[in-house]
């Protein structure tokens, strides 16, 4: 007889045993293939297909990565370690966000065999980079956190620990929770809250903080609003919450996080903040007058086979962004 056993978000029993039991019983299910409605566009998605028999991974994290040669292999050991405390399968996808200095060079030089690093050749903005990864992961739960380390990785096991309590679709990291560790000037806060203001107004979603660089996804939902996902550069995480939610992916948790290395400035560009707006706009313009996101050319048949892989119906075909993988 099975038992619905639980633990407390982030402890030791949940890592040490909690997820590694889940992976155990995980290794026992067959392949079977289910219908999950979750729409996906004819000849631009389709996630990754892991071969036949592969032990499914848990865990995917991607990490966007921008002229980070200087630090990106100290990035990879930290976040790996972080990983392996906990006990469970998992994936690193790094994504090299322009072929511009010897950021992945040295992220291979880490050599770690969890590790995948892939680059492209034009810088095309965080939101390109982290959506490349998504097409690529394997995992039941995916993640990503910003490359720098300056939120502590642990967030991410304690963002698995709370979606494995609660079944949340998403967990995001937010600064203003009130156990987040932030150094965090007064000006940023105004902003921050007139911000937050405006996207619960646009797109119905009452969250403290949407901009924070750590976010981890039921598999089903990374899934569905990938291939929708247009903003590259400034409102990427908004558009990615208010596409989730307009699909039904409401269940949204928030968890603390410790920002140990960054340094705000009390000062903001006018043209960042105008780039920031206008991209919000665009997309609750794309919500509520174009209809974009959940018009016809996403009613596609889908059919999601898991933990061996996933395959799609109707499909000619299928087309990912270019880059190489190593």
């Amino acid at each position: 007889m099975r038992q619905s056993i639980e633990f407390a978000p982030g402890s030791a029993e949940w890592r040490a045993l909690g997820w590694r039991g889940h992976n155990r019983r995980m290794r026992g299910v067959p392949c079977k293939a289910w219908s999950d409605g979750a729409p996906s566009r004819e000849n631009s998605f389709q996630p990754a297909n892991p071969s036949a028999g592969q032990v499914p991974i848990l865990l995917s994290v991607i990490v966007p990565a921008y002229r980070q040669e200087a630090t990106i292999a100290q990035d990879v050991v930290q976040l790996t370690a972080v990983l392996d405390s906990g006990e469970f399968d998992y994936e690193i996808i790094l994504v090299v966000d322009g072929r511009v200095d010897a950021t992945a060079k040295r992220a291979q030089g880490v050599g770690h065999p969890r590790v995948r690093v892939v680059e492209y050749e034009q810088n095309a903005g965080k939101g390109y980079a982290v959506r490349h990864g998504f097409l690529l992961a394997r995992g039941e739960l995916v993640a990503f956190i910003d490359a720098g380390m300056d939120i502590e990785p642990k967030a991410l096991l304690d963002a698995l620990a709370l979606q494995y309590s609660s079944g949340a679709d998403i967990v995001i990291g937010s600064k203003r929770h009130p156990l987040s560790r932030v150094a965090y000037p007064r000006l940023r806060r105004i902003y921050s809250a007139g911000y937050q203001l405006i996207t619960r107004v646009f797109f119905g979603f009452d969250l403290r903080d949407t901009q924070v660089g750590m976010k981890l996804f039921r598999r089903e939902v990374s899934d569905a609003i990938a291939p929708r996902l247009l903003v590259k550069r400034f409102a990427f995480d908004v558009e990615l919450l208010a596409v989730a939610h307009l699909l039904g992916y409401r269940r949204i948790r928030e968890v603390p996080v410790t920002i140990v290395h960054e340094t705000f400035r009390s000062t903001i560009r006018f043209k960042n903040i105008f780039e920031m707006l206008w991209d919000t706009l665009a997309v609750w313009y794309r919500i509520h007058v174009r209809n974009y996101y959940t018009g016809v050319r996403w009613q596609v048949a889908t059919t999601r086979a898991s933990p061996c892989g996933y395959t799609k119906r109707g499909s000619a075909g299928q087309t990912s962004p270019r880059g190489t993988t190593s």
